[in-house]
């Protein structure tokens, strides 16, 4: 028979006795006993342990806390940092010496916020300089995170944005919004963080002691409110509540005053991209139908293909159509071609006098090393904010092969697929305008129809008899 026997001790304990009392009659010709003990240095040592891996648990959880603005120095404030270590020397055949260091520098904090709010802030939507915006679009401004408005708090200054029209009448909205104001007016969501915050996460997160309690970086995402009007010219900066001071002495004659960030566009005529597709109806009730000689052929490969406007109007004189004229008024044109067969549909040419492709930058990761796929940088990035697709149940029943896009994005060329035959009743192609769903800016994947092209089985003209 085994047993075993756990005993904990008073810690006053010295000693330890065993005796069996049962059973009397001993028959046992051996008795073997163990005793495994835990010294006070073990347990001190186990102890030191849990509590260093506590403090480095709760340093890496408290840093990948989302973002959240650490303390800040004091304003115009002259700082001394000390740092005191040992320096030992081991050189072989003398004996270590040990020898106390000491090194200060000093540093002096700025008086004045800073001047350019461009490296807070990541992206803009809409972009500088951008044309043609949906007026009912929001102003959305893409920050790092949430430091900025506390950096400027502590130097006594409110941000705050300012929105002025060219026109100089005033606005249906608030010209000036303060942007630390009280309840926030700012959106936390998962972005991008600095190389730093990312490669640590990455790491703790394979630590089952703190990937319980991380937080993924948190970008800041500012949605001005304001109301814009269409077809006209914008500017929107970013000031300071009260104005701040020039960071240099003043000059003569006065230096140009530069905003901590602006960003001026121009709104287009349609208020939203439902407004866009909408127009559309007259041109697919009065859609015309047009002959090519020989097939398009346009250079390049791809489902989505961005070439000048010359190049497009090239490859329709090539296959025997006049030259195009710039778009007056939105159109869609179906092109048939002529074969020893009788004519086919080859291709959809939307016209529009505004763009339907259109782009707006984003974050995103890069891997400019091919071999290291784990050194990732951030860059912005033209990320599709509008483009034109086909409404079909799948790509293998899609009937649009290739898209081919103008420079300006308002003239669009839509090429059947190769061996494309509407059935004996004709078949329903229908495009779309489409809003691919974006985190950092926080809208939803949106569509809204543009035509549902009723293509016939033979050309219009070809069932006509004299």
């Amino acid at each position: 028979m085994t047993l075993f026997v756990e005993l904990a001790p008073e810690a006053a304990a010295v000693a330890v006795e065993v005796e069996v009392t049962a059973p009397v009659a001993n028959t046992a010709d051996v008795l073997v006993g163990i005793i495994e003990s835990c010294p006070s240095s073990e347990t001190s040592r186990y102890q030191a342990a849990i509590a260093i891996q506590q403090s480095m648990a709760e340093s890496i959880s408290t840093y990948l806390d989302g973002g959240t603005p650490v303390p800040l120095l004091q304003p115009d404030t002259l700082y001394t940092i000390t740092v005191n270590y040992n320096a030992i020397d081991t050189e072989p055949g003398t004996s270590p010496t040990t020898t106390s260091v000491t090194h200060s520098y000093r540093f002096r904090t700025d008086s004045n916020p800073p001047a350019s709010l461009d490296s807070y802030v990541l992206c803009s939507s809409p972009d500088q300089a951008e044309r043609f915006v949906f007026y009912e679009d929001p102003l959305d401004i893409i920050f790092n995170d949430s430091s900025v408005f506390t950096l400027f708090s502590a130097y006594g200054y409110q941000l705050a944005s300012d929105l002025r029209a060219a026109d100089g009448l005033p606005q249906g909205s608030p010209s000036m919004d303060l942007l630390g104001g009280s309840p926030s007016p700012l959106q936390a969501f998962e972005g991008v963080g600095t190389a730093t915050y990312d490669s640590m996460l990455a790491l703790a997160q394979q630590l089952p002691c703190v990937s319980g309690s991380l937080s993924a970086y948190l970008n800041q995402r500012y949605t001005a409110p304001v109301a814009l009007r269409p077809l006209m010219g914008y500017t929107f900066d970013l000031v300071t509540v009260p104005p701040a001071p020039p960071a240099s002495p003043p000059v003569s004659p006065p230096a140009a005053v530069r905003p901590l960030f602006r960003r001026s566009f121009t709104t287009g005529r349609y208020a939203s991209l439902y407004a866009l597709a909408a127009a559309f109806e007259p041109a697919a009730a009065k859609i015309v139908h047009r002959t090519l000689s020989s097939p398009l052929s346009f250079p390049g490969s791809g489902s989505v293909q961005t070439v000048m406007d010359a190049v497009i109007e090239q490859a329709f004189v090539a296959a025997g159509e006049q030259a195009l004229a710039a778009p007056a008024a939105n159109a869609i044109s179906l092109y048939w071609l002529s074969t020893p067969g009788g004519f086919v549909p080859h291709a959809i040419l939307v016209d529009a006098i505004e763009p339907l492709w259109r782009y707006r930058p984003e974050p995103s990761f890069d891997t400019p090393i091919s071999t290291d796929p784990s050194f990732r940088i951030v860059t912005i990035q033209p990320t599709p904010s509008l483009e034109v697709a086909e409404a079909a149940a799948s790509p293998t029943q899609a009937s649009v092969a290739t898209f081919i896009v103008s420079t300006g994005g308002t003239r669009t060329v839509a090429l059947f697929r190769p061996g494309f035959a509407p059935p004996p009743g004709g078949t329903t192609v229908s495009l779309r305008l489409h809003r691919p769903a974006s985190a950092v800016y926080g809208n939803g994947d949106e569509a809204a129809l543009i035509a549902a092209l009723a293509i016939p089985a033979e050309a219009p003209w070809e069932g006509d008899h004299v």
